[in-house]
């Protein structure tokens, strides 16, 4: 995963013009300048290498080698699942009041809003695409200020 200084459209064409579609995508939107990309290993090696010849800012982040927030996250989708519902008895939500909102980042077209009521019955799929699905950081945040109280933003 590469930090990249620009926007999602900058990121995108700057992977179009590499003619890496098929291996980067935009993972997070972190604000309007600062992108999240994700992808293969070789994907990022020639982001990083381009980015750094034409003056961009794009800088190599620690995951081990893993790929999140993109579709290389689905080979172990199964397996998230099956923890998920395993965890799922004891996530915290019901510790919370029931006028509180839960905020998604998670969503192509900016984040879902789910009411306290939703945010109880939340669909385990929610926390797959969460791990597969970029974030959307900047629009949630957005969402959050305009829209009410914060009960949890899944980072």
């Amino acid at each position: 995963m590469v930090t990249f200084g620009g926007s999602a459209e900058e990121a995108r064409e700057l992977i179009k013009s590499l003619s890496l579609q098929d291996e980067l995508v935009v993972a997070c939107v972190n604000s309007l300048e600062s992108m999240t990309v994700s992808g293969s290993v070789s994907g990022v090696e020639i982001l990083l290498e381009i980015a750094s010849q034409s003056g961009k800012f794009a800088r190599k982040l620690q995951t081990g080698g893993k790929a999140y927030h993109s579709y290389m996250m689905k080979e172990v989708g199964a397996e998230y699942d099956r923890l998920i519902e395993e965890a799922w008895p004891t996530l915290p939500f019901n510790q919370y009041d029931s006028d509180l909102q839960f905020f998604s980042s998670v969503g192509v077209d900016g984040p879902n809003c789910y009411n306290r009521q939703t945010s109880r019955t939340l669909p385990l799929s929610y926390w797959r695409q969460n791990l597969q699905k970029p974030v959307q950081f900047t629009a949630a945040m957005t969402h959050v200020l305009e829209n009410g109280k914060l009960l949890r933003l899944p980072v």
